[in-house]
């Protein structure tokens, strides 16, 4: 697992609760734990992260929230298709 996206699929994209952090509303904050989390990743090697920073977020299902459930497309087919 990248650390991307374990940071990312670690909060919800909007906070529902009162001192969540979230992605949307928090990007200092997750950004920092994202920078640690990769300074940890690269250190044995002598690399020094001095910044990162997510740009954009986008809608992938290996990411979702399990409260996002109910928002992701659900799977039809046309009627005869055999599918």
């Amino acid at each position: 697992m990248t650390a991307v996206r374990h940071i990312a699929s670690s909060y919800p994209y909007t906070s529902r609760r009162e001192g969540e952090l979230s992605l949307r509303d928090n990007a200092d904050e997750i950004t920092g734990k994202l920078s640690a989390e990769i300074a940890a990743r690269v250190a044995a090697a002598g690399v020094r992260i001095i910044e990162s920073r997510l740009t954009q977020l986008s809608y992938a299902p290996e990411i979702a929230q399990p409260c996002c459930a109910s928002n992701r497309p659900t799977r039809w087919s046309a009627p005869g298709n055999g599918s």
